[in-house]
Formats: C-alpha cells, sequence, structure tokens
C-alpha cells in the first residue's frame, strides 16, 4: 500500500476511536465540574451576554491609552498569568489576531484603530533602515538590558503592514530583509528578544511571505521569491514537529502544553493559507489537529494548572479548531472530532466565562474566545448593533 494512503487509513481508525472516546470525557467532565474548586476570580454581575461583553472589551481596548494601543500583550506573560506586565510590554503577534479579527468583524470601522496600531510599531522601531522593532535583551551575567532588533516581532509588523496594504516600501525592505536572512534549511537565526523561537519566527515568516505574494505592489519577481521562499519555511515547519507531531516553542518549555498552544498558533494562522502544495502538508494539518485536540483533553496536561490558564490555553486551541474547520477540508472522521471539542468547550466557556472578572481578562484571549465561539462569517453579524461610539 502507497505509505501516505496507509498513513491516512491509520489516521481514520484512530480518530474513529477517538470520537466516541471524546463524547464519553465530555460526559464525565461534565459531572465533574459540578465538585470541582470555583474558578478564583469574582463572579461578575455584569448582565451582556458573554459575546456582546467580550466584544465590547475587544473594541474598546485600546482606547484605554498607554501601550494599548498596541491592540496587543505579551502572549508568553499572558499564559503564565502576569498580565499588568504583558500589557507593558506588548508583543506584535498578538497584534496580527487583533487587527485580523478587527477587519473582519468590524470592516472599516475599525480602520482608525488599526492606524494606531501600525504608528505604535513605528514609534518602535530602530531609526536606522531597514527599521526593525525594537526587542529587549537581558544580560543574566551584567543584569542589564539593552536595545537590539527583533526580527520576529518585525515579522509580525509586517504581517500587519501587508494586510493593509500600507507603507509598502517598507514592507518591501522587511522581504528584502527577510529573504536575505533565511537559513539553508528554510528556518531563520532565532533573533536576540527576550524571548526566542525559532518555531514562531518561521511562522510569521511564513504568513509575511504569503502575503507579500499576493501584493501586486511588488515586482514579481519579488512575489516569486516571497513564494518560494515560503515553501522552504513549510518545509521546515514539516522537519520540526515533536514526537506527538506537534510544535514546540521552547518559550513555555516548563509547561506540558506548550507544544499544544504552539501548535494551535501555526494552525491559527497557517491552516487558512491557500497554495502551500508542500507534500504531506494537509495530512500533517489534520493529525496536529487530532493531536492538539487529543493533548488539551488530557487531565495530566493540566497538572499544577489553575482553571483561568487552562482556559487561556483552551481559547487558543478553540480558535483554532474554529478556523480549521471552516476553511480546511478534511475527512469526515477529523472534522467530526473537531466539532465535538469545540461544541464542548463552547459550552464550558458559556458556564465559566462570567465567573472572570475583567481584570482576569486580556485581550489575547479575548480575542480567541471570540473566535473560538463564532465563525468568521458570523462574526459581522454579532457586532452589527453594537454602538461603536465608544
Amino acid at each position: 500500500m502507497d505509505p501516505l494512503a496507509l498513513a491516512i487509513a491509520i489516521i481514520t481508525i484512530v480518530v474513529g476511536g477517538f470520537v466516541s472516546w471524546y463524547t464519553y470525557l465530555g460526559y464525565k467532565r461534565g459531572h465533574s465540574l459540578e465538585s470541582s474548586p470555583p474558578c478564583p476570580s469574582a463572579e461578575n454581575d455584569d448582565p451582556r451576554s458573554t459575546s456582546e461583553r467580550l466584544t465590547s472589551m475587544f473594541w474598546g481596548y485600546p482606547e484605554q491609552g498607554g501601550n494599548c494601543t498596541s491592540w496587543a500583550v505579551k502572549e508568553s506573560f499572558v499564559l503564565r498569568g502576569r498580565l499588568e506586565e504583558a500589557r507593558e510590554e506588548p508583543g506584535l503577534g498578538v497584534a496580527i489576531v487583533t487587527t485580523e479579527l478587527a477587519m473582519i468583524a468590524f470592516d472599516g470601522s475599525a480602520a482608525s484603530r488599526i492606524d494606531g496600531v501600525i504608528a505604535w510599531g513605528l514609534g518602535n522601531a530602530l531609526p536606522d533602515p531597514p527599521h526593525l522593532i525594537k526587542g529587549k535583551h537581558f544580560d543574566s551575567r551584567t543584569s542589564e538590558e539593552r536595545i537590539v532588533p527583533d526580527f520576529r516581532h518585525t515579522l509580525a509588523f509586517a504581517i500587519i503592514l501587508a494586510r493593509t496594504g500600507k507603507l509598502m516600501n517598507r514592507v518591501a525592505a522587511y522581504l528584502d530583509y527577510a529573504l536575505a536572512r533565511q537559513n539553508p534549511d528554510g528556518g531563520w537565526p532565532a533573533g536576540e528578544g527576550r524571548t526566542k523561537s525559532e518555531v514562531f519566527t518561521v511562522l510569521y515568516a511564513t504568513e509575511f511571505l504569503s502575503l507579500c505574494g499576493g501584493r501586486s505592489e511588488l515586482s514579481k519577481e519579488a512575489r516569486s521569491r516571497a513564494l518560494s521562499s515560503r515553501d522552504q519555511a513549510v518545509n521546515w515547519l514539516l522537519s520540526n514537529t515533536g514526537d506527538e507531531v506537534l510544535w514546540k516553542s521552547g518559550v513555555l518549555s516548563e509547561y506540558a502544553w506548550d507544544d499544544v498552544i504552539t501548535t494551535a498558533w501555526v494552525l491559527h494562522r497557517l491552516a487558512p493559507i491557500e497554495g502551500i502544495t508542500a507534500k504531506l502538508w494537509d495530512d500533517t494539518l489534520a493529525h496536529a489537529a487530532y493531536r492538539m485536540i487529543s493533548k488539551a483533553s488530557r487531565a495530566s496536561t493540566w497538572q499544577g494548572n489553575s482553571e483561568l490558564q487552562r482556559f487561556r490555553v483552551e481559547a487558543r486551541v478553540a480558535a483554532a479548531v474554529s478556523r480549521m474547520i471552516e476553511t480546511r477540508r478534511f475527512n469526515r472522521e477529523i472534522i467530526e472530532s473537531m466539532q465535538i471539542y469545540l461544541s464542548d468547550w463552547r459550552r464550558r466557556t458559556e458556564a465559566l466565562a462570567p465567573k472572570i472578572s475583567d481584570v482576569d481578562w486580556d485581550v489575547s484571549t479575548v480575542a480567541f474566545t471570540i473566535e473560538g465561539m463564532f465563525s468568521a462569517s458570523e462574526l459581522p453579524e454579532c457586532v452589527s448593533n453594537m454602538d461603536l461610539a465608544c
């Protein structure tokens, strides 16, 4: 039998068993929640529905001033529960998600807020060409912190520019910089920022290169080089999964769910991209999705974690699953297993979200929760009755 056909057959058999197992797990979880400790956050008395409350929190975030104009937080701090630090030192990776969500849900009404993100990025770029975003490097030997070019967050900023079609001369400069520094294996140097993760660097680069490949403002040669580089980056991703066919960031390696959250980001950002023809890419996405929700469903994954921390991680998983259901075509068993997970997560979220106080929410978790609750096609209708004057 052809190896690819054999692999697909094995996945189909395993997922079939998973459907029955997960239904039973959902039943058990529903009964065990009654005896579990309550969420540590104070009960919220907001009379609005969960979707109305979260949408309002999301829309109003950039108006809070300071670094909130970045419409972002630092993801690694959020996932460790350090929300104040996350707001003070935002990372533009989250801004990729928030600005995209704003464009989908609010269309032109979000333009000025997205301009605020771009203005924040320009203000936090180095003065000399190619104007990379500033990062911070902490020297443990001297306890000194210095400003360094942060290539990963520059890629995130470049994604926002390329998606909106703004400052295309700078986009072209960022593209040239990325192309010149790609390693022979398809990856890039880890960089000098406070957190280093080649997986996230390659992830952002893959999305940026895909966007560049479709921008008519760039030359035909530049677009062709971007897509060729994109294919090399995808091959790097295919060659750098872990034992469970999940990607690991290394940034949150102290947690059993580091590969769950990293895979959720990869699937959320890259699964919707069309035209990737790398061998086994579609099969790897399907297998990674199955292993991600399987691991997210194991009690052992969450040992030592609070209910709130688990919720933050699973919001990202749910958003990835929701996006994959809407944008990818997999066999029925794979789709059904994702639908079961998402249905169960939505039920749990409707019960838990009202108990979480406003201070325990961050804009990243809010955005991912909204995307997990609604498909992209449903979002505009969900916000159509909002008062956008705030």
